[in-house]
């Protein structure tokens, strides 16, 4: 024996009442999938701002040495030897130069050149970039 409902628009029977709606499996599931979704799209967001001052720091760091080797070749500056920073223009920008005496080369008998070795290392936070060079500078 079937029992009929009457609506405005439509006859209902009460066995396909059941029917109507999501079961409480069908939430869970779709819960998970959306947290999995999420939990993912927030660890792409991390990866790319990392990676985002990764390459900012490597597009900038041999720009910043190669700077330091200017200054070092105009000025045949030997005092240059140290760290410091960049100032204001580049916070937390730290740069490190050893120089190491190489061997004497004479051309003439007035002309003495030495090679040396030259070390310039550029760091921020945990990023570190350093680049080696030689160079024949006059004897000072």
């Amino acid at each position: 024996m079937t029992i009929m409902l009457f609506n405005y628009k439509k006859i209902v029977r009460k066995k396909d009442i059941k029917k109507a709606g999501f079961s409480f499996l069908e939430v869970l599931v779709a819960l998970s999938i959306i947290a999995i979704v999420f939990t993912s799209i927030i660890r792409l967001q991390g990866q790319t701002i990392f990676m985002s001052e990764n390459i900012k720091f490597y597009n900038l760091a041999p720009l910043l040495a190669q700077e330091k080797l200017a200054d070092i070749e105009n000025q045949y500056s030997f005092f240059l030897e140290g760290e410091g920073s960049f100032g204001e223009e580049f916070p937390n920008y730290k740069w490190n130069i050893n120089i190491d005496e190489g061997f004497l080369c004479n051309i003439d008998e007035d002309i003495n050149f030495k090679l040396k070795k030259i070390d310039i290392s550029i760091a921020y936070n945990r990023h570190k970039y350093t680049i080696t060079t030689y160079k024949f500078l006059p004897e000072q």
